[in-house]
């Protein structure tokens, strides 16, 4: 339990591995890691300078706020999120992983980048800011019967396709769907941008 008073400084991360930790009240510190485990919580966590999210869930109420310059890192095999928002001036970076559960709102820059698959399954993506897909990875969105794999392109949101890489499945039994309320674009790349049913 991190309730009102706790602070935390230097230049080192604070990493949650196992178990439950909630955020109780508004905290703030430099550098935080999220490897397993659940990490939730009512007060709201701002990262002046990077979160790297390898495993574990994000949950709760409590926003992640990045500041200016901040980035916060997707970059682990499955992750998990509750009902949860991702805020501010920094910046998310997805370069490799699957995103199961949600709602994930991400209302702050968004990059899809590199050259691993990005993987929705059975879950959901909300755009409420500028992404940017660029690399070589496909889009999957994956789901099993009775479940979901949605992105939704909120209102104000913009999705910026800059490659030729496809939108696609490994298995589809439930409902696949990209659901657009704002700005679904192709700027970049010679090819076409396909969307596959397997």
């Amino acid at each position: 339990q991190l309730n009102a008073g706790v602070t935390f400084a230097g230049g080192g991360f604070h990493r949650v591995g196992g178990g439950t930790t909630s955020v109780n009240a508004a905290l703030s510190g430099p550098n935080f890691g999220l490897d397993g485990g659940a990490l939730t919580g009512a007060g709201s966590l701002t990262v002046s300078g990077t979160f790297n999210w390898s495993g574990g869930t994000r949950s709760g109420s409590g926003a992640t706020v990045l500041n200016g310059g901040a980035v916060l890192n997707i970059q682990g095999g499955a992750i998990t999120a509750g009902t949860h928002t991702i805020q501010g001036a920094g910046t998310v970076n997805w370069t490799t992983g699957v995103l199961f559960g949600g709602p994930l709102t991400v209302a702050t820059a968004l990059n899809f980048i590199g050259g691993s698959d990005k993987v929705i399954e059975n879950g959901t993506l909300n755009v409420a800011g500028n992404t940017t897909w660029s690399g070589t990875g496909n889009l999957f969105l994956n789901s099993a019967l009775g479940l979901s794999a949605i992105l939704n392109i909120q209102p104000g949101g913009v999705f910026e396709v800059q490659n030729n890489q496809n939108i696609t499945n490994n298995f589809a039994n439930g409902v696949s769907a990209i659901n657009n309320a704002g700005t679904l674009r192709k700027t970049v790349g010679t090819g076409a941008t396909t969307g596959q049913n397997r």
